[in-house]
C-alpha cells in the first residue's frame, strides 16, 4: 500500500510538472506568435490548456498553431490528472496518508521507548513481551501483512526498512532507549545496527542472529547484545532435559 501511495504520488507530480511546462511553453509561443505580454500569453495559454475558451481565439496562424497543440495537450494531461486524484481517494490512500501522520504524531510524543525493527516471529513476541511490561514501542517493518498484525495490537507501525537513517528517525531513535533488530535477515540486522550506531552512539542495541558466524559481525556493527533464538531453544531444551 505504502508503494501505491508513492506511486501516486510520483504520477500526480509528474501531471503538476507536464501542466507547467504546457503553460511555459504556450505563454512563450503566444508571446511570439501575438506579440502579446508575458501576462496575457500567460493569460490565453492558461485558457487554452483548460479548454474554457473564454478568450477570442489566435489572430494569425502561428497562434493558431499554438494553440492547437496547447488544446490537445492539455485535455490529455488534465483527463490523465483527473484520473490520477480519483484513484487516490478512491483506492484509499487519503485515508493511509493521514493514519500515518496520526502515527508520527504520536510516535513524536514518545520517549524512553524501544524500536523493533523487524516484525516476524521474534519481533511479534518482543511486542508481546514489552506490551506485558506496559512499555512504549516502535514497530519498523516492511511487509503490509505485519502491519495489519501490529494495528490489531494497537502499536504504532512505521513500513520501510529498519536499516534506513529515514525510518530511524521518524521512529524517534534520539528519544528512543533501545533498538531491537529482529529481521530474519541477519544481513538486515548488520546495517540496522551499523545505522542506528551511527545516529546514537549511546543507545542499547540488541540484534537477533540467524547463524552463529553472523554474530561477530554484529557485535562489531555495533550491536551490545546478540541472541541467537535457534541456540537459546537448543539451550534451554538441554537444560530441561538434563
Amino acid at each position: 500500500m505504502a508503494q501505491q501511495t508513492a506511486d501516486t504520488f510520483r504520477r500526480l507530480r509528474w501531471v503538476l510538472a507536464m501542466i507547467a511546462a504546457l503553460l511555459a511553453v504556450g505563454t512563450l509561443g503566444f508571446v511570439i506568435t501575438e506579440g502579446e505580454n508575458v501576462w496575457d500569453a500567460f493569460v490565453r495559454a492558461l485558457d487554452t490548456v483548460a479548454t474554457t475558451g473564454s478568450i477570442p481565439g489566435a489572430n494569425d496562424t502561428g497562434g493558431q498553431i499554438v494553440k492547437v497543440v496547447l488544446t490537445l495537450l492539455g485535455v490529455g494531461t488534465l483527463f490523465y490528472a483527473l484520473v490520477t486524484v480519483t484513484e487516490f481517494f478512491v483506492a484509499g490512500h487519503l485515508g493511509e496518508i493521514l493514519e500515518e501522520r496520526r502515527t508520527l504524531k504520536n510516535i513524536e510524543d514518545l520517549k524512553g521507548h524501544h524500536l523493533i525493527c523487524g516484525f516476524g516471529r521474534v519481533g511479534r513476541q518482543v511486542a508481546r513481551d514489552l506490551l506485558a511490561g506496559d512499555d512504549d514501542f516502535v514497530i519498523i517493518d516492511e511487509l503490509d501483512e505485519n502491519k495489519h498484525i501490529a494495528d490489531h495490537m494497537g502499536a504504532p507501525f512505521l513500513q520501510g526498512r529498519p536499516s534506513e537513517d529515514e525510518m530511524l528517525k521518524a521512529a524517534g531513535i534520539d528519544r528512543a532507549i533501545s533498538v531491537l533488530a529482529c529481521v530474519d535477515s541477519d544481513a538486515e540486522n548488520i546495517f540496522t545496527c551499523l545505522t542506528a550506531r551511527e545516529l546514537r552512539s549511546d543507545i542499547t542495541v540488541v540484534a537477533r542472529a540467524s547463524v552463529e558466524d553472523s554474530e561477530k559481525k554484529l557485535l562489531r556493527a555495533g550491536a551490545d547484545r546478540v541472541i541467537s533464538p535457534y541456540k537459546s531453544s537448543g539451550a534451554e531444551m538441554a537444560r530441561l532435559a538434563l
